[in-house]
């Protein structure tokens, strides 16, 4: 497996912030407070598809450049380091650089995202109109899917006028003298309209097998919440059809809730934290709490003890809670309506019973549910038990 490690030195607010990214199909949510890194990680990983991008982006001088240093160690153990005396250059091992083909969107004000904006002047002449050939369908239902969630048929006179390789205008056409171009759409529109036609791109190519890289910083930004949702929903899709590795920065509650832990890299204090699930890190973002598990038992003993086992297992980086309920039939019931109403959102759920309703809680209709017992038949009658067997208990009370 090709892996790839990244070491930011001396980068703006980064003393060190060390990376690893694996270079096959996957997803990476890069998520940090502002000033955390996340945009300079971002930047030094699109270094694999933009060579240039380091002296693009990381310009000028001053203290925060001083002694910057990035260092791309590569799956043989080959440092390739890049430093900025004035300007960024590789001191060793440049020609084993990895170099990838793919796609960088950088943030909203230093990155690509408006730099398309050479044909904005251009007034669309009749003979354009003319010649101008019908959006794909991967385009226009992706556009009308991620922005509405249902066929609306919105984009369904999307065309575009072709000016030469890799420059094609874009526009909603509503009669022969009626149009709206790519630029005066809105600026989720426009964004979205942008990415497809990369990934139109990487669908089209001969060599499926072949790895492609997709980057975006500020990927929520200008996308109502549902659209950002969709959006993620479809990257995954076409993350594993396209054989696409897709990394990206967001803020996003709805984009954060809608991934797996395994899937979100949080930058906190310069360390990396992977895997960290999304209530756990909503809460630290958002000082909203929701939970990642979730436990029901019958009463507060139940809880104390299972508190106590889970005290001596490492779990971290989500968020636990563990609810008293009742009697053990209303704990099956409040599970159930969990399964259809989602009283706990997206948190995992588990019931742990007494030991001593086995039979019960095994027939129908809680047969299905699945459920753990404790391993005694009465949580109650065990600790009296004993407590009456234990001598300093039984001293106590005679003293």
């Amino acid at each position: 497996m090709k892996e790839l490690k990244i070491t930011i030195e001396n980068l703006k607010k980064i003393n060190k912030l060390e990376f690893i990214i694996k270079l096959e199909k996957g997803l990476y949510a890069i998520i940090g407070n502002n000033g955390s890194g996340k945009s300079s990680l971002i930047i030094s990983i699109a270094k694999l598809v933009r060579p240039s991008i380091l002296n693009q982006e990381f310009s000028g001088s001053g203290n925060r450049f001083v002694n910057s240093k990035i260092t791309y160690t590569n799956a043989y153990g080959f440092d390739i380091v890049w430093r900025k005396n004035p300007n960024w250059n590789a001191v060793e091992n440049y020609e084993k650089m990895p170099s990838l083909k793919g796609f960088f969107e950088s943030s909203i004000l230093t990155g690509t995202r408006f730099h398309h904006l050479d044909n904005k002047k251009v007034q669309l002449k009749s003979e354009d109109i003319e010649n101008s050939k019908e959006a794909s369908e991967f385009i226009r239902k992706n556009l009308d899917y991620i922005i509405n969630g249902i066929d609306t048929s919105h984009f369904k006179n999307l065309y575009y006028v072709n000016f030469g390789k890799d420059n094609k205008l874009y526009y909603i056409k509503f009669d022969e003298e009626n149009y709206v171009d790519e630029f005066n759409l809105s600026t989720g529109e426009y964004f979205l309209l942008s990415i497809l036609k990369i990934i139109q791109t990487f669908s089209n190519r001969r060599q499926k097998d072949d790895l492609r890289i997709l980057i975006i910083d500020e990927i929520d930004i200008a996308l109502h919440p549902m659209a950002q949702r969709r959006f993620i929903e479809k990257l995954k899709e076409w993350m594993i059809e396209y054989n696409l590795l897709v990394v990206f920065a967001t803020h996003s509650l709805q984009i954060i809730n809608s991934l797996s832990a395994k899937e979100i890299y949080y930058i906190e204090d310069g360390n990396i934290f992977n895997p960290i699930y999304p209530s756990y890190l909503t809460s630290k973002l958002f000082e909203h709490t929701s939970y990642d598990k979730v436990i029901l038992v019958e009463d507060d003993l139940a809880i104390r003890f299972i508190e106590k086992v889970l005290r001596d297992l490492k779990y971290e980086r989500f968020l636990l809670k563990i609810i008293p309920i009742g009697g053990w039939e209303k704990v099956l019931e409040i599970y159930s309506q969990n399964e259809k109403f989602k009283y706990f959102g997206k948190a995992d759920t588990l019931v742990i019973l007494d030991g001593d309703i086995i039979s019960e809680a095994n027939k129908k209709p809680h047969k299905i549910i699945p459920k753990v017992f404790l391993p005694f038949n009465n949580i109650e009658r065990y600790c009296i038990e004993k407590l009456f067997k234990c001598n300093n208990f039984i001293f106590a009370c005679r003293a």
